[in-house]
């Protein structure tokens, strides 16, 4: 399998271990908000394409990126970094360059964050939820090229509203998860089905973003890397 990583950074402070974990736990049992999982027409979508246009300082980290995704194409495995002071926009950052670059060549992504407002924040960037305001600034999905018609988007953790890991499809496009979860999912053989189906229709072709890499020094954050290695061989958790 080919993955390639890309981790976002924010700034050098390094948190506490306690900031890496899940706030709201969820019983297992609750209903997940539709909201958290969507698919879009892309045929439609592409009518309304996001109006936002990159600054400076984005424009350059994007050029960078597709750069190193051409290069990073021959590789078995391979990781950038991408590091923008804080409010610089890392996240529509790596979401325009995946609707450019991975997604519009048939890659799957897996995006990681260590918060359920993370993982949010993610989803909602993609495109917003809120039709009215979706419609105001466009959507950044409506920038995947074709051939590719549709595009299925999950959010999955252990928060109230969110989806558990089992229900995760291999037909679902991008997941966006938290590192506990995705660990938590790979080692309880009940909830492991839904990802393995993932990896398996990923091929060799998958994605994966590490949101907010500053986190990376803390401990409980490090412990949880070897474990994402074995789930995704080969991938580089370094930063």
């Amino acid at each position: 399998m080919r993955k390639h990583v890309i981790t976002a950074e924010a700034d050098l402070v390094v948190p506490s271990d306690s900031a890496v974990g899940e706030s709201h736990p969820a019983d297992a049992n609750a209903k997940p908000e539709s909201k958290f999982c969507r698919t879009f027409d892309l045929d439609n979508a592409r009518r309304n394409q996001s109006k936002k246009f990159p600054a400076a300082h984005q424009q350059q980290a994007l050029g960078k990126l597709r750069a190193w995704f051409q290069s990073a194409a021959r590789a078995p495995a391979a990781g950038a970094i991408v590091a923008l002071p804080t409010g610089g926009g890392k996240t529509f950052t790596a979401v325009r360059f995946l609707c450019h670059g991975p997604l519009s060549q048939g890659y799957k992504v897996v995006w990681l964050a260590h918060t359920h407002h993370l993982l949010e924040q993610a989803y909602e960037s993609f495109a917003p939820t809120d039709l009215n305001k979706a419609s105001e600034i466009g959507v950044e999905v409506g920038l995947i090229a074709e051939p590719k018609s549709a595009l299925t988007m999950r959010v999955v953790s252990g928060t109230l509203g969110h989806f558990q890991p089992h229900m995760i499809q291999g037909s679902d496009d991008v997941i966006i998860v938290t590192l506990q979860t995705l660990t938590r999912a790979w080692e309880n053989r009940k909830l492991l089905r839904g990802l393995r189906d993932f990896f398996t229709a990923a091929g060799e072709k998958l994605f994966v973003v590490f949101d907010e890499a500053h986190h990376a020094p803390a401990a409980g954050y490090r412990a949880l890397s070897p474990t994402c290695e074995s789930i995704i061989p080969r991938c580089s958790c370094s930063v």
